[in-house]
């Protein structure tokens, strides 16, 4: 299965009236988190009491608020393909700390954060992951790729010229913890047992898989273009015929 190009519907856009996932869509949503304390306010009062303990368990408040923006947003969108309220949402998660839907529907989801930004990824009955990374200063690139890239991709990546090494980096890494995002298994899959393409002009694929040539040809990778340092990667199982990218600022709740 070699998978199709991916159409594109415009830039982010606002949304759109019906929230239908057709077979072979992707629907990707942009969050801004900084937002005023009223607002935010209102979308507290959607999360569950475990959210809302966990947003309180961060050091900095900064992070809490944040927190509580990425899981009430979440919910909003949930709701508008669920058709429920978003405080009647409930979530699970699988042995490896993914998170998935207690509500009998076709709809399967992923989210990241970082920085100032958020991405929920959806999809109707296809396992998908989604990261996002903004870059950082005085990063240890080299060591840090050393240690969990492949060694290929080590070396792919050390023979890059130094303006294009930072840029490489985030491509790989991104692209690499969308598929075990997507595969569902997190950190438990090594991240050395796989390639990824992520040099300059090659178009994000999977490109080997650690004993099993099939799992090669069963995922899409798709590249999110956000802002200036920031990079982002979505993997879906199979082919992806159209991708939607909406921003969820008209999503928040009023004061």
């Amino acid at each position: 299965m070699e998978p199709e190009p991916v159409s594109e519907f415009g830039d982010w856009a606002a949304p759109a009236a019906d929230f239908t996932l057709a077979e072979g869509e992707v629907h990707v949503w942009r969050l801004q988190l900084d937002w005023p304390e009223e607002r935010i306010g209102a979308l507290r009062a959607l999360l569950s009491p475990e959210e809302l303990r966990r947003a309180e368990r961060f050091l900095r408040s900064e992070h809490g608020r944040r927190f509580s923006v990425v899981h009430g947003v979440l919910r909003l969108i949930l709701s508008e393909y669920l058709k429920v309220a978003p405080k009647a949402i409930q979530f699970r998660k699988n042995e490896y700390g993914k998170p998935f839907l207690t509500h009998k529907t076709p709809v399967e989801f992923n989210l990241s954060h970082s920085g100032e930004l958020a991405l929920v990824a959806l999809t109707a009955g296809r396992p998908l992951g989604v990261d996002l990374e903004q870059y950082r200063e005085r990063l240890e690139m080299e060591k840090i790729s050393k240690r969990y890239f492949s060694s290929t991709e080590y070396s792919q990546l050390m023979k890059l010229p130094d303006g294009q090494r930072e840029e490489a980096f985030y491509a790989c890494w991104t692209r690499k913890e969308a598929y075990i995002k997507a595969r569902g298994e997190g950190l438990s899959l090594g991240l050395d047992r796989f390639d990824v393409a992520f040099v300059p002009g090659a178009p994000p694929a999977l490109l080997r898989f650690e004993k099993n040539r099939d799992e090669v040809d069963r995922w899409s990778f798709i590249d999110l273009k956000l802002q200036p340092r920031y990079a982002a990667a979505c993997v879906v199982e199979g082919c992806v015929h159209a991708l939607r990218r909406w921003d969820a600022g008209q999503l928040y709740p009023s004061a």
